[in-house]
């Protein structure tokens, strides 16, 4: 079971009727935030806060939907449910600062012919669509989605649309595996002979921390503002690239990806440790895993982890910890001399157990591949081909 959730923005037949829907959202932010404040100062259930509540939160604000305040209470319960199972401690009630709404069936009705969508404000129901892009109609022409959610951003509002997607277990047993290396300056190697590096994105990084770094220093309240900023850039150009680079893995045969398990530091046993261990938290192995992770079952593939001790250490030819590594070489002890990530995917694929997806390639000539760009010029642009 999978599910995939996709944004759509929302079209309206004029701005009275986009007012309307604003106007539904400020009043569900402001029931909810009047609602945190009662249940902060008071441990009710569904039941008392309703009582003590929804009649008062009516007479005040008579234009409200009452769904729309029902709505407001029972998402002011899950976020302190959330708060207990996280076991935060809070010294005031937590506020919603921006427009979005969950909707339910009260609040919403779909067209599937027309794909329009009928929503409730504080007047009447409105007919609203949605811009259509070719891999939303596929997806709403073959599956079902559950309730969606509203949000605004720049202005627009849009709608997100979660589908549940059934993905059946191949009966046939996995005839091949591909063993991934992934590393810092070469992001993954695999054993079909493919390396993936980008340059221009280690450059980019390297500014955007050069740049987090100076602000830091600072501790000014404008230096902070600015430091937020970087921070969700950051994240947002990491996400982007393990996006691309988890499709550049997943266009291959083998029905098995096999990665290393990186929760455990294996490069502790460097002189330069510390240096080391900020190096490989800026790399997102986590996120990436989790991105690959749910688009093979999409395709019909599958993920498995591996113990990563040893991998750079063992001869993939003899299956021997006779060698040496030496930066991006590994000497063997019968002469040859192979390309040390290439060698590690290769006994990253036979801890799976599997027959290894190997590429034209002799293991001591694997190919380093031009640099991949994702993004130029402010624009994104897909990886180049691995060779």
């Amino acid at each position: 079971m999978s599910i995939i959730c996709y944004n759509a923005k929302l079209k309206f037949d004029n701005d009275n009727d986009k007012q309307k829907l604003l106007y539904v959202l400020k009043y569900e932010q402001k029931a909810l935030n009047e609602c945190l404040k009662l249940r902060f100062k008071s441990n009710l259930n569904i039941v008392g806060l309703h009582k003590k509540f929804y009649k008062k939160f009516r007479k005040q604000n008579k234009n409200c939907p009452s769904q729309v305040v029902i709505r407001a209470e029972t998402e002011c319960l899950s976020i302190f449910q959330s708060i207990r199972k996280n076991r935060h401690k809070i010294k005031k009630p937590p506020q919603k600062r921006r427009l979005s709404m969950q909707l339910d069936k009260r609040l919403y009705t779909y067209c599937k012919d027309e794909n329009t969508f009928r929503l409730t404000t504080c007047e009447h129901r409105i007919n609203v669509g949605i811009v259509l892009y070719t891999k939303l109609e596929q997806l709403l022409s073959t599956y079902t989605f559950k309730d969606p959610k509203l949000f605004v951003r720049d202005n627009e509002i849009y709608i997100i649309l979660p589908f549940e997607i059934d993905v059946e277990q191949q009966n046939k047993p996995n005839k091949l595996c591909l063993g991934v290396d992934l590393g810092i300056r070469r992001f993954a190697v695999t054993s079909e002979g493919k390396s993936f590096v980008d340059k221009t994105f280690l450059k980019q990084k390297r500014k955007l921390r050069y740049l987090k770094r100076c602000l830091q220093s600072k501790q000014t309240d404008s230096s902070k503002r600015h430091l937020q900023k970087l921070r969700r850039k950051e994240r947002h150009i990491n996400k982007n690239f393990n996006h691309h680079l988890a499709n550049k893995i997943l266009q291959t045969k083998a029905d098995t990806i096999v990665l290393e398990n990186l929760q455990v530091n294996k490069l502790k046993r460097k002189k330069h440790k510390y240096q080391n261990k900020n190096r490989i938290s800026q790399v997102g192995f986590s996120n990436l895993l989790n991105i690959l992770t749910y688009k093979a079952e999409l395709v019909g593939k599958r993920v498995v982890l591996v113990n990563p001790a040893y991998t750079s250490q063992i001869d993939s030819v003899t299956g021997k910890c006779d060698g040496k590594r030496v930066g991006c070489r590994y000497y063997s002890k019968r002469g040859l001399v192979y390309d040390a990530d290439y060698n590690a995917s290769l006994n990253i694929a036979k801890l799976a157990k599997l027959p290894i997806s190997r590429g034209n390639t002799p293991i001591w000539q694997a190919p380093v591949n031009e640099p991949i760009v994702t993004r130029q010029g402010g624009k994104p642009r897909n990886l180049l081909r691995g060779s």
